[in-house]
C-alpha cells in the first residue's frame, strides 16, 4: 500500500499590519500659541497632524487644534484624502474661531488689482465689497485690502479682452503676486454670455491662482493645493488657504511691516505685572 501523502497546505497570507502613526508633542497648551505653532513638526507629516487635530478636538482644545490641521495643508504633503479631512475640519473650526488679529492697527494693506472689460464693469464691481470682505475674514483680519478697478477697452475687430487680476502691496514698487488671465466675454457666435455664478467663481478662481503662485515662489510653506472640480474657489479662500499663508502672502508684499503685539498677548503680559 502506498503511503498517503500529507494534504497541502494553503500559504498563509501575512497579516497587514497597522502602520504606526507618530506623535506629535503637545507641548504646552496654556500658552497663546503663535499661527506657526506645531510648525516645527513639521516632517512626521500630515497623519500625524490630523492625528493630533482630532485629539485636541475631543479634548475641547479648538484653538490648538485649528493650528494643527492648518499644518497639513500648509507643511505637509497630505494624500487627496488627507487635504480632504484637514480642508473641510479647518473651515468648520475657522468659523467658530475668534479672530487672530483683532487690533486694526495691525492690519495689513494689499491691494487687490482688477483690470476688466468695460462691458462687465457693473457686473464687478458688484463683487468688489463681497470680495473685500471675503479677504478679510479669510485672514482672520490680518489683512485690509483695497480695491483699484480699472478697465480695458474693447479694440473693434479684436477678440474681447480677458480680465487681469492681481495683488500688491501698498508703497511704491511694491511686490506683485502674478498677474492672473481669464477671459470673462466670449467671443462672438461662440458660446453664450456667462451667468453671475459662472463669472464670480472666474474672478475668485483667478484670485486663488494668483495667491498661489505667489506661495509657491516666496515662501517654504506648502502652497494652497489646487482646486479641483466641485470645489468653491470662494470658500477655498478660507477652507484651502491657512492664517499662517494669508500671513506670509501679506509680509512679502509690504516687507517693511513690522506687527505690533497681539492685544492678547498685551492683556496677559499686564496680568503678569
Amino acid at each position: 500500500m502506498e503511503p498517503i501523502p500529507d494534504p497541502v497546505k494553503e500559504a498563509e497570507t501575512p497579516e497587514e499590519k497597522t502602520p504606526v502613526i507618530a506623535t506629535v508633542p503637545r507641548g504646552d497648551l496654556e500658552i497663546s500659541p503663535a499661527l506657526d505653532h506645531f510648525i516645527e513638526h513639521a516632517k512626521l507629516g500630515a497623519a500625524s497632524y490630523i492625528q493630533l487635530a482630532k485629539q485636541l478636538e475631543d479634548d475641547k482644545l479648538s484653538d490648538f487644534a485649528l493650528l494643527a490641521w492648518e499644518r497639513v495643508l500648509d507643511s505637509t504633503q497630505p494624500n487627496s484624502e488627507e487635504l480632504s479631512v484637514a480642508a473641510l475640519a479647518n473651515l468648520r473650526l475657522r468659523l467658530e474661531a475668534p479672530i487672530w488679529n483683532a487690533d486694526p492697527e495691525n492690519n495689513i494693506d494689499i491691494v487687490l488689482h482688477l483690470n476688466v472689460p468695460e462691458a462687465v464693469k457693473k457686473e464687478i464691481s458688484g463683487l468688489v465689497e463681497q470680495m473685500t470682505t471675503e479677504m478679510r475674514n479669510a485672514s482672520s483680519y490680518q489683512i485690509a485690502p483695497q480695491i483699484l478697478l480699472t478697465t480695458a477697452e474693447q479694440r473693434p475687430g479684436f477678440p474681447p479682452p480677458p480680465m487681469a487680476i492681481w495683488l500688491s502691496g501698498t508703497g511704491k514698487d511694491a511686490p506683485e503676486t502674478p498677474k492672473l488671465t481669464t477671459p470673462l466675454i466670449p467671443a462672438l457666435g461662440t458660446e453664450q454670455s456667462l451667468t453671475p455664478p459662472e463669472l464670480e467663481a472666474k474672478v475668485y478662481s483667478a484670485l486663488y491662482r494668483s495667491i498661489t503662485s505667489h506661495l509657491k515662489q516666496q515662501t517654504q510653506l506648502t502652497p494652497p493645493a489646487d482646486l479641483t472640480a466641485g470645489t468653491s474657489p470662494r470658500q477655498a479662500l478660507t477652507s484651502h488657504i491657512t492664517r499662517l499663508h494669508w500671513h506670509k502672502l501679506a509680509h512679502t508684499l509690504n516687507g517693511d511691516f513690522k506687527p505690533k503685539a497681539r492685544k492678547k498677548d498685551k492683556e496677559e503680559d499686564q496680568e503678569e505685572q
